[in-house]
């Protein structure tokens, strides 16, 4: 299948130069060769555009919208959605 996110998003790198990356390198190929078959190919499918990363997994939700890493980031959001200026004040545990 052709990648015509490419076309538009030229840092997407096809297939072949993702796995010769990984194979300039042995502490990425130890890495790759640890997962399973099924996760590399996630991986290559994330780094080649042929997937997304599926952002609103909690996992991912919670370092991207972290209000103890990024509050503007999470403050700008909450503003968005709820139409009137949203600030964070203190984090609970």
């Amino acid at each position: 299948m052709e990648n015509r996110l490419r076309n538009y998003f030229p840092l997407i790198r096809e297939r072949k130069e993702v796995l010769k990356e990984i194979g300039e390198s042995s502490g990425l190929q130890a890495l790759f060769r640890s997962w399973t078959p099924e996760r590399q190919e996630e991986f290559l499918d994330f780094c080649t555009g042929m997937k997304g990363v599926k952002i609103l997994y909690d996992s991912f939700f919670k370092e991207i919208m972290s209000p103890e890493y990024t509050p503007v980031r999470l403050n700008r959001f909450l503003s968005l959605l709820l139409g009137k200026k949203v600030v964070i004040r203190q984090v609970l545990p």
